[in-house]
């Protein structure tokens, strides 16, 4: 039978259920909720993505790259460059040896393997020295032949050679279909304008596209005495007797040719 104080007692227990269980809802809802936040934002969380086969603790710790180390590619060769390497490449077209003396450069207006150089000049760069021929440029321009006029008018044009140079030989391109020969010939004047020598080539037996050479010039360019002049003399008129090109070989001077000369006590060298 229940005395006065324990029916105060009974009635108690619905506020301290009730308090218990406010307390158990606020901390499912404010409390848990921080703690997994805290946990994803300090990345404590593993990842879920699975560890490649047989990966070795080297390969997930690489050291930092330093300054000066080459990337590596795929196979083990060096790859020069921060770009992606491009697919297919082989060890071998990485790593070519280096350039060694005596190899052949392969440079414009160096005959490969030797010091011979060459200029190359247009016929169609050639003019008349006189007004009394009229002529015209042929196939895509760098021929030249006369139309009509003095087919015996020399034309000519000035040479530009690296001073102290030393001349080989002069070679003609020409197209010669008709029954004249064509000429060509390299000059040398003096600084009066007189001439010194002469060097000719002629296309005699040729039936067509050719070339000819002439005999060894062997002359040291000096611009300080001479200048230098290529010549053509047509000899016909009309498309069948063409001047296309003349070339110049020559060996670039040496460094000796620039240094200045050392002068005794008498100021002669």
């Amino acid at each position: 039978m229940l005395t006065r104080s324990n029916k105060k007692l009974f009635a108690y227990w619905p506020i301290v259920i009730g308090s218990c269980l406010l307390f158990l809802l606020a901390f499912v809802l404010i409390v848990l909720p921080k703690q997994a936040t805290a946990q994803k934002d300090d990345g404590s969380k593993p990842s879920s993505a699975p560890q490649p086969q047989e990966t070795t603790p080297e390969q997930l710790s690489p050291p930092d790259q330093q300054p000066g180390d080459s990337p590596q590619t795929n196979d083990g060769a060096s790859w020069p460059s921060s770009a992606p390497q491009p697919e297919g490449t082989t060890p071998e077209q990485l790593n070519q040896p280096d350039p060694q003396p005596g190899d052949s450069p392969q440079t414009s207006g160096i005959e490969s393997g030797g010091g011979t150089a060459y200029l190359q000049i247009a016929g169609s760069t050639l003019r008349p020295r006189s007004d009394n021929v009229s002529y015209t440029a042929a196939g895509g321009g760098g021929c030249i032949y006369a139309t009509s006029g003095s087919t015996s008018t020399v034309w000519n044009t000035p040479l530009t050679l690296p001073d102290g140079a030393t001349i080989d030989f002069l070679r003609m391109y020409f197209h010669d279909t008709s029954g004249s020969d064509t000429y060509g010939w390299f000059t040398i004047y003096d600084t009066y304008g007189s001439l010194v020598n002469e060097w000719f080539i002629s296309s005699s037996g040729s039936s067509g596209d050719g070339f000819a050479d002439s005999d060894p010039i062997n002359h040291v360019v000096d611009y300080s005495t001479y200048s230098y002049v290529l010549n053509w003399r047509p000899n016909g008129t009309g498309p069948t007797l063409q001047l296309c090109g003349f070339q110049l070989f020559y060996q670039p001077p040496t460094a000796a040719n620039f240094l200045p000369a050392v002068l005794n006590e008498a100021g002669t060298p």
